[in-house]
């Protein structure tokens, strides 16, 4: 399946979230950057929001 192209953008990952989804992409055959662009495009489709708990200040 071949997506539009939208351009070139860089993003800098921390090593153990590339390793997760290049684990992923390695059982599922796939190349990791498409995994990862697969499950971002997922997130968009079904309206996901982050939700993160910023610790109390002391």
């Amino acid at each position: 399946m071949a997506w539009p192209s939208a351009g070139i953008d860089r993003c800098v990952w921390q090593s153990n979230v590339i390793e997760y989804f290049k684990g992923m992409a390695d059982e599922a055959g796939v190349p990791y950057q498409s995994l990862i662009n697969l499950y971002l495009r997922d997130c968009i489709a079904q309206n996901r929001k982050v939700q993160i708990q910023w610790p109390k200040a002391a």
